[in-house]
């Protein structure tokens, strides 16, 4: 065929070229390619290399000029009869005899050029027909079929050439599905080629009729044809399902009113900036924001780990600036917010724990402040407003910072490293203030993007102001008993109780705890910003009492006015308790246990008493056995002289 090997490779790839996959007396693979596939001059020249005889090889030559006098020429390959065209066909055949047709009349006006004739012509047919690709080179090639009655080039013939070997069986179409649309969840979705080699693997074992297989383009449009939704939950997992396909509910914006809903949720911020120690790091930024306006209503910028404290920071500043929320706090499952004392474990909750006991469940801020929290499903970052909100902080402010990190590697800016090298970081201060300003100032000005139509185009706060129809203000001093911290329950000793407060342990302690709760179970709600003293509750939750820090703390080589000072509180504590105790005692001392006691004896011995009348009276008799022997040393000579005294009746006498 006067063409390189490689050119026939790709053709079999393609599905351009008939061939089988065989292997050869290397066990290397090879392609066997059947010869009738081959032009009818390659076929003749493969018998002529081969030495066939003469007889043979004119057997496959074409009819030469001679013949072509003396015989009837045989019809063109491509000269076949209407009728053996498909109804689609004929009606390519049609329309392309009409076109021309009208193609000849219209370039039958006189006085203009052919050229500029045909250029319109196509122009206006492109209008009437814009599915049409049409140009003056195809209406040439088009006549010129038609007037040779060569219909097969009249039609449309492109991938019928292939027609029978790009599709796929049933059976092996089915194969290839399965390694396709294998669970794909833990990424082991595998791609179109991997799936196709699996797939020729199986039919040489069971379907080996099957191969050769079509070209790549086959196996891809079979992979696409199966629905998009099919795709994504078999490839990807049900989370892509969920987050990329599946039905959801609208969320219906028009009856709420601002500061009905706030949700709430954490931002690492993608800016580098610099603490008091000349360290870089990345800050975090935790907000709440209106559901009904998509205002932010209170946020706090911090640099330490995410703690729930943080949370309660933003939540404080939002109450101060807009009022508490009327009805619901809405946020995502993170400890920060499904703590014991903020909005309860949750789902995170037990009923029992390992020791058979009830856990602790105090009263929680939400409950102080009369709110309800729920919680989005698991993994359902749509549900969750503010994460749209915080890509406007991303796009709107934290690029302004000239070390923005962006979102991941590839949204790394190339300055990002030259600016942090030449210092060009903002410190901490600096860039709170300037977020505090263009969060407050900016963004909440922004244009409305929720998906109320007759609030479009307003501003947020507007947006905000017009439908705010409810304001719970608060003042700030009772806002700060609601948000105050609860800790575990403790019990009282002779310390008091104690507070871990960033591992170091504090301890608190008052006179009337000492004096009338030693040893009892109770806990304590205190402010982070405010350790001089805490709130002590009872097990019930009933307030006690406040207890400010204990001051009993003295080191090795104390002075002496310390330890007098704690000598005092000491005694203090004593009076306390001697006071207390005079409380349970009655104001006038009454008689002494000992006179009351002989009182009552004297009392008991002079008063009557019943008389004996005993049924039964028994006479006690000595037993009627031999004295024991007396232990030690015996004199005979005494024993003989008593016996002839006639005995010793004293007890007493002398030996």
């Amino acid at each position: 065929m006067g063409c390189h090997k490689e050119t026939i490779r790709r053709q079999i790839v393609r599905g351009r070229m008939p061939a089988a996959k065989v292997t050869n007396s290397r066990n290397r693979p090879e392609y066997a390619i059947p010869l009738s596939a081959l032009p009818h001059e390659a076929q003749v020249k493969y018998y002529e290399q081969r030495g066939l005889q003469a007889a043979e090889s004119a057997a496959l030559a074409e009819p030469g000029p001679t013949a072509a006098k003396t015989d009837k020429p045989a019809p063109s390959p491509s000269r076949k009869p209407l009728d053996s065209y498909t109804e689609a066909e004929r009606a390519e055949i049609r329309f392309w005899r009409e076109m021309v047709a009208q193609w000849e009349d219209y370039r039958s006006q006189p006085g203009q050029p052919l050229g500029v004739l045909d250029g319109r012509f196509v122009q206006h047919m492109k209008v009437e027909h814009p599915e049409l690709a049409l140009s003056v080179p195809t209406l040439y090639r088009k006549k010129r079929a038609l007037d040779a009655d060569d219909l097969d080039h009249v039609i449309e013939q492109r991938g019928k050439a292939r027609r029978g070997r790009s599709e796929l069986r049933a059976d092996v179409r089915e194969i290839f599905n399965y390694y396709y649309l294998e669970d794909g969840k833990n990424g082991r979705a595998y791609a179109i080629t991997q799936c196709i080699e699996y797939t020729e693997r199986w039919a040489k074992k069971h379907a080996p009729d099957a191969l050769p297989f079509p070209a790549y383009s086959t196996f891809y449009r079979a992979a696409m044809s199966i629905p998009l939704a099919v795709r994504v939950i078999k490839r990807k997992g049900m989370r892509a399902y969920y987050n990329e396909v599946s039905v959801y509910t609208r969320r219906e914006y028009e009856s709420i009113d601002s500061n009905d809903w706030w949700v709430g949720d954490t931002y690492t911020c993608d800016v580098m900036t610099m603490g008091p120690d000349g360290k870089t790091h990345r800050p975090s930024l935790t907000a709440w924001v209106d559901v009904r306006s998509g205002i932010f209503v209170g946020w706090h910028i911090f640099f330490d780990s995410n703690k729930s404290q943080n949370t309660i920071y933003a939540l404080r500043n939002g109450c101060l600036e807009y009022g508490m929320p009327n009805n619901n706090l809405y946020t995502d499952n993170g400890r920060e917010y499904l703590t014991f004392d903020f909005g309860g474990r949750g789902h995170r909750a037990k009923r029992v724990l390992a020791d058979g006991s009830v856990p602790f469940a105090p009263k929680t801020i939400v409950d102080y402040m009369g709110l309800r929290m729920t919680n989005a499903i698991v993994q359902n970052s749509r549900a969750k407003l503010v994460e749209r909100s915080f890509l406007d902080v991303k796009e709107s402010i934290m690029k302004l910072f000239p070390t923005y990190t962006g979102g991941g590697p590839d949204e790394k800016p190339e300055a990002l490293k030259k600016n942090l090298k030449r210092g060009k970081i903002p410190t901490d201060e600096e860039f709170r203030q300037k977020v505090d300003l263009l969060i407050g100032g900016y963004l909440n000005y922004q244009p409305y993007y929720g998906s109320v139509p007759e609030d479009k185009g307003k501003r947020r706060i507007d947006v905000y102001n017009e439908h705010l129809t409810h304001l719970r203000r608060v003042d700030e001093d009772v806002l700060r008993l609601m948000l105050l911290r609860t800790s575990k329950l403790k019990t009282v000793t002779r310390d008091g109780v104690a507070l871990n407060i960033r591992g170091k342990k504090l301890w608190f302690n008052a006179e009337e705890l000492h004096a009338l709760h030693f040893g009892e179970k109770v806990y304590v709600r205190y402010d982070p910003d405010d350790l001089s003293k805490v709130r002590v509750y009872n097990e019930q939750g009933a307030f006690m009492l406040e207890a400010p820090r204990d001051g009993m703390d003295a080191m090795y080589g104390a002075t002496q006015e310390e330890i007098a000072r704690q000598q005092q509180a000491k005694a203090r504590f004593q009076r306390v308790v001697l006071e207390t105790a005079q409380t349970f005692l009655p104001d006038a001392s009454p008689e002494e246990a000992l006179a009351l006691l002989t009182e009552f004896a004297e009392e008991n011995l002079a008063g009557p008493v019943a008389q004996k009348k005993p049924r039964r009276i028994e006479l006690v008799q000595p037993p009627d056995e031999p004295l024991p022997v007396a232990v030690g040393e015996m004199d005979i000579f005494r024993m003989n002289r008593n016996t002839l005294n006639g005995g010793c009746d004293d007890e007493y006498d002398e030996y």
